[in-house]
Parts: structure tokens; C-alpha cells; sequence
């Protein structure tokens, strides 16, 4: 168990010792040998013996609770959930107000995968115990195995109260800050994909994959759209940066500030390209008019002053970064987040949380005309500042500006705030889910990163990032992470599986094979790595060798199987079994969204010259590619499950 037991031991023994003197008088020989024995047996670590011990001696003192949460506790130790669950169960029975008992009779359902029995004893025990965090840590794993993230990181963020520099707390709330992704953007793809928000989400979901000209349509996609998130022409110029075309990224950031001149990221933008053409005095009066709106954003979103540029234009940046910053307010903050560019170490992300005297000279207007005024002038952490204190009087529209500015100033944890509010007040909506999405995915990467820095030793946190990175499809990161575990734990299956995973999704088929071959050393019957054996083989074109590996992936979860039967399918037909490929195709139609396998189904059909199921697979081909769009932002297989899996695994 990831807790320490010394001060639980101390609490139940103490009291134990207390009943001891209480009934002195009543106590025999044989008693008095046991409770000795099995303390003896406690202090060397001998937990059998102790359990043994304290098993005889409720036997003879079966009214004491003490004694029973004393052997309830060892049982625990030894792994014995199920005996440890009757133990303390006695305890609570006989005595109720008794800490230890409640607590563990949480963990042990928590154990015993009954995490809706184990939140009303954690819950008690938190109440009972404030200062403890264990309660809130078990809570937090209880709630995210039912999927409810948001209870979930409530009570992570208790247990950090109590223990900052608790990694577990923010390596779980890492977790349930990715189940909350996963539900959110689940959300925005199907509640109304055609929307500016969700088109938006797909296409910085493209710009973070680097698959720049789909972000690019993406993004005027976007442009096109009623309603969208702020700075979608600055967003689309990064993109044009990115790829060095400096004439059309100019033409996006003079439509931005033609069309919304308060944008911080379009003063960036402008900058960047100053700084492109050596023109460093006006790159930095743009710097300085950005910091001078919003500290927070270019604290947040510094790094894409050197987007694209060149190792000497960023050494010619490098060397100005002092003079940059002269007579700006906070010269030292601006002049250290410049420097920062320019070395290896994370960059800095302190939010800037503050109320500028701007805002606390304006509190006699309502908050919320405070906080358009500030927001329409660029100032986001003015209006973040004029709206943070009644998050629960707001109405929906204010809660959503608030997220909106907090998350641009870099204050995550209140933009999380003002999402939960507004989620718990008003129905769905586009630029909510939005916001939320946003907003958790920033909160998730920065809890992990910091359980990494607290226990840079761990493979289960580089484990979490590299599916994190995975499911984004930003296979660079995610093949570092994965590596980094593999590192600590060269026997760990989950690691080499996913960076196997990383490899294949990169087309390094060979690099893949030979990864997802160590894993399947460590566990030849897992039908996920033989499946991703099997797609690694397909994908090389290697059809005979591929079908054994898929045969014995048959097993998978029902929601992989259709990709089973579709890769058997393409077995099939390479080896001219024709109506053997077309019963397997048939089996994975429920996975066709772009009409492909269909067309495929058709194929063979005329084939084997079946012209009326041909041309029936053909219309519906058709059907299918009239109906598709870009339904999702990411390609989520099932994170929540890998969410449990990772949780396990620090119990």
C-alpha cells in the first residue's frame, strides 16, 4: 500500500493499551502472552505471526475493538483484503467512533473493487481525521474508478492541501484530469461537430501533431464559422510561422488585429516576425505592450516569440533580453521569462493571479462590465481578477468569461473552477466544453510534470505521459516517456507496449517489431500485443505472418474486435480466400465511418461476381463519406480504462 502504517499502528495499539489497563484485573496469563507476541512479532515486520497473534486473542477478548482493527491491520499487510474487511467491519460495529477502522474498511472495499461501498467510510474518515490526506487520496482513486473526475479531483486538490509535495496526489489528479479530457472532448466531437469550438479543437489538435497543412484547412474551417474562440486568425499566422511562410502569417495577423486588435497572441505573432527580420527595438516595444496588457499570457505563451526562427535569430533575441524589458512594470519577471526561452529547462508558468490596480479601481461598476471591458482590452487577468470571488453568484455567461480569461492569463486552477460551475449550472455548450477541454488538458500535463519532479524515479508517471502524449498523437514526446520508463523498468510490460504502440503510430515499423517482441516475451498471451503484432505485420505487408498473432488477439476488448475481424479481412483476401475475407469484413462494419470498408466489402463482392450485394456495399460507401467529418480531436482507444490500469499499479 502506498501509505506508511507506523502512526495507524501507534493510534489502534495506544487505545488497545488503554482497554488493556481498563480490565487489568480481568486479563490472564495466556492473554498477556499473546498481545506481547504479536507486538513482538510487529516490530520485526513479521505480520503472519502478529495476525496469528491477534487471531487468538480476539478469539479469547472478542469485545475489545482495538484488538480486531490490530489484526485487521496486519491482515492488510499481508495482502489479505477480504480478512482484513471482517476485522475491521467488527471493529466499526463495536466501536464506530474508532478512525482507524472507518479508514481502512474504505481502502479494503477500495482493494476489493468496490469503490461505491468505500466512499461513504473514506468520506466519513476525512471527516473524522481533517489533517490526514490518506482518505482524500483514497477518495480520489474510489471516485476516478467510477469515472465520476470530477469528485475525483476534489479530493486529490484536498489531499494536496495537506501535502503538497505529495507525488501520489498529483500523479492522481494527473489522472483524473486526463478522464475529464477524455469525457470532455468526447462531448465537443458529438455535440455539435460542424460548431467553430469543435473545429477549432481539431485543429490545434493538428498544429501539436505538426500535420500543419490539415490544421491549416482546419483552422478556415474555423474562420468560416458563426461563433469561435479568440485569435483563430493569430492561431492560423502561427501555423504559417511554423512553416516559414511569413507572407500569409502576416496577412493572418493583420486580419487579427483588424478584427480584434485586444489579442495578446497577435502582438507575439507580429513580434516574432520583427524578429525574423532583425528589427529587434520594435519586437520588443511589442513584447512590452503585450506584458504591459496581461503578465499571465506572455508568461504562458512566451515560447512562440521564437517560433521558427533561426539559431542566430534567437542568439541576436538572446542577447537583448535585459534591454527588452527596460522600463516595463515587473522589468526582472519579463526579462527572466525571455532568458527562459533560450534554455533547456521548463519554462516558467507561474500564473499571473494578479488584480492590476486597473481592476481594484473599477470595482464600483458590476464585475461582470468590469470583466467584458478588461477582456475586450486585452487584459485578461483584470477580468479574471473582477470575477474570481463570486464564481457561485455568477450567471452562466460570466462563468464562462471567467474561464475564458483565467485560462488566457494562466490561472488554470480557476479557469477549472468557473468550468465545474458553469458545468453544474447550465446545459452543454460548444465554448463551455471547449474551455473545459483546454483547461484540463494544461492542469493534467502540469500535475504529471510535477509528479515527475517529485519522483523522477517512478516509470508509472513517464508511463501516464507517454499514453497522454500517445492518444494526442504527438509521438516524439510520447517515444521520450516511454523510453525514460523502459529505463527504470526494463521489464515493464506496459512501457514496452506502449512505446511499441508510439513506434508503429510513427511508422517505425521495424523499431515497433522489434519492441513489441520484448513485451510479448514478457506476456506471449496478451491479446493487445498480439493485435498490435498483428497490425505491425499487416501494416509490412507480411500477411501469413500476421494471421496467428490476430487469431490469438481475438480476446481483445469488444470495442478492438471489429479492428481484429477488419485485419483478418485483409489476411484473407491476400491469400485469396475471398468469402473467408468478406465473413471477417462484415464482422467489422460497425467501425467504418469514412465508408472504406465498405468500398472494400464491394470490391470483393464484384470480385466473386455478386453485382447486387456489390453495388448495395457501393451506395452505402457513398452514404458513409457524405456523412463523415472530423468527429474527434483526439483518437482516444479508451484512456479511462488506461487510467485504471496506471492506478493500480501505485496501490
Amino acid at each position: 500500500m502506498p501509505m506508511s502504517l507506523a502512526p495507524k499502528f501507534a493510534i489502534v495499539l495506544l487505545l488497545a493499551a488503554s482497554a488493556l489497563l481498563y480490565c487489568q484485573s480481568d486479563v490472564n496469563s495466556a492473554y498477556d502472552v499473546l498481545l506481547l507476541k504479536a507486538q513482538e512479532a510487529r516490530s520485526r515486520s513479521d505480520y503472519a505471526t502478529a495476525a496469528s497473534a491477534y487471531q487468538q486473542a480476539v478469539m479469547l477478548r472478542p469485545e475489545i475493538p482495538e484488538l480486531w482493527a490490530n489484526l485487521g491491520l496486519m491482515q492488510d499487510q499481508l495482502s489479505d483484503y477480504s480478512g482484513a474487511l471482517k476485522s475491521f467491519s467488527v471493529a466499526h460495529r463495536l466501536k464506530p467512533a474508532l478512525y482507524v477502522p472507518c479508514l481502512f474498511l474504505g481502502l479494503e472495499y477500495l482493494h476489493l473493487h468496490g469503490s461505491e461501498k468505500a466512499i461513504p467510510f473514506l468520506t466519513t474518515a476525512q471527516r473524522m481525521n481533517p489533517q490526514d490526506g490518506e482518505p482524500s487520496l483514497a477518495l480520489g482513486r474510489a471516485y476516478v474508478t467510477l469515472r465520476d473526475y470530477s469528485a475525483a479531483v476534489t479530493a486529490y486538490r484536498a489531499a494536496l492541501t495537506i501535502h503538497p509535495n505529495d507525488s501520489s496526489a498529483w500523479f492522481g489528479i494527473g489522472i483524473a484530469y486526463l478522464g475529464q479530457v477524455e469525457s470532455d472532448a468526447r462531448a465537443v466531437s458529438s455535440h455539435d461537430p460542424e460548431s467553430g469550438f469543435a473545429k477549432a479543437d481539431l485543429a490545434e489538435s493538428l498544429t501539436s501533431q505538426s500535420r500543419y497543412n490539415q490544421a491549416i484547412d482546419a483552422y478556415k474551417a474555423v474562420l468560416d464559422s458563426p461563433q469561435m474562440p479568440p485569435c483563430m486568425h493569430s492561431e492560423l499566422g502561427f501555423v504559417y510561422l511554423r512553416q516559414g511562410n511569413t507572407a500569409l502569417a502576416a496577412s493572418e495577423f493583420a486580419a487579427q488585429e483588424h478584427e480584434n486588435p485586444s489579442c495578446n497572441l497577435s502582438l507575439l505573432g507580429m513580434a516574432n516576425m520583427r524578429l525574423r527580420q532583425g528589427v529587434t527595438e520594435d519586437a520588443c516595444q511589442l513584447i512590452r505592450q503585450a506584458w504591459n496588457r496581461d503578465h499571465g499570457f506572455v508568461l504562458i505563451h512566451g515560447a512562440m516569440l521564437i517560433v521558427g526562427l533561426s539559431d542566430t535569430q534567437q542568439s541576436s533575441f538572446a542577447a537583448t533580453a535585459n534591454s527588452c524589458a527596460d522600463s516595463a512594470p515587473d522589468a526582472a519577471e519579463l526579462a527572466a521569462r525571455i532568458a527562459s526561452l533560450f534554455h533547456s529547462s521548463s519554462p516558467m508558468l507561474s500564473p499571473a493571479a494578479t488584480a492590476p490596480q486597473k481592476a481594484r479601481k473599477a470595482m464600483q461598476a458590476p464585475a461582470s462590465k468590469v470583466a467584458e471591458e478588461a477582456f475586450r482590452s486585452g487584459h485578461y487577468g483584470e477580468c479574471a481578477a473582477s470575477l474570481r470571488h463570486e464564481i457561485p453568484s455568477l450567471n452562466s455567461s460570466s462563468q464562462l468569461l471567467l474561464a475564458q480569461c483565467a485560462y488566457l492569463t494562466g490561472d488554470y486552477d480557476l479557469a477549472w473552477q468557473a468550468t465545474e460551475a458553469w458545468k453544474r449550472k447550465s446545459q452543454l455548450s460548444e465554448a463551455s466544453l471547449y474551455w473545459s477541454v483546454r483547461t484540463e488538458e494544461k492542469l493534467a500535463s502540469d500535475a504529471l510534470s510535477q509528479a515527475e519532479q517529485l519522483d523522477p524515479s517512478s516509470e508509472r508517471t513517464h508511463l501516464l505521459l507517454g499514453d497522454m502524449y500517445r492518444l494526442r498523437k504527438i509521438y516524439d514526446k510520447a517515444e521520450q516517456e516511454y523510453s525514460q520508463a523502459t529505463k527504470i523498468a526494463p521489464q515493464d510490460f506496459a512501457a514496452l507496449y506502449g512505446l511499441a504502440k508510439t513506434q508503429a503510430s510513427d511508422s517505425q515499423m521495424e523499431t515497433a517489431l522489434s519492441t513489441a517482441n520484448r513485451a510479448l516475451a514478457l506476456n506471449p498471451g496478451d491479446p493487445d500485443v498480439n493485435l498490435l503484432m498483428g497490425e505491425i505485420e499487416v501494416a509490412s505487408h507480411n500477411f501469413a505472418a500476421a494471421e496467428p498473432f490476430l487469431n490469438k488477439s481475438l480476446n481483445v476488448k469488444a470495442q478492438k474486435l471489429p479492428h481484429v475481424h477488419a485485419l483478418l479481412s485483409q489476411v484473407y483476401e491476400d491469400l485469396g480466400l475471398i468469402p473467408e475475407a468478406i465473413e471477417q469484413l462484415k464482422m467489422a462494419l460497425s467501425i467504418d465511418l469514412d465508408g472504406s470498408l465498405h468500398y472494400r466489402l464491394a470490391r470483393m463482392y464484384f470480385s466473386l461476381g455478386d453485382k447486387a450485394a456489390g453495388s448495395q456495399a457501393l451506395a452505402q460507401t457513398k452514404a458513409l463519406e457524405q456523412q463523415q467529418h472530423n468527429r474527434a480531436k483526439i483518437a482516444l482507444e479508451d484512456p479511462a480504462g488506461i487510467n485504471e490500469d496506471i492506478l493500480t499499479r501505485q496501490e
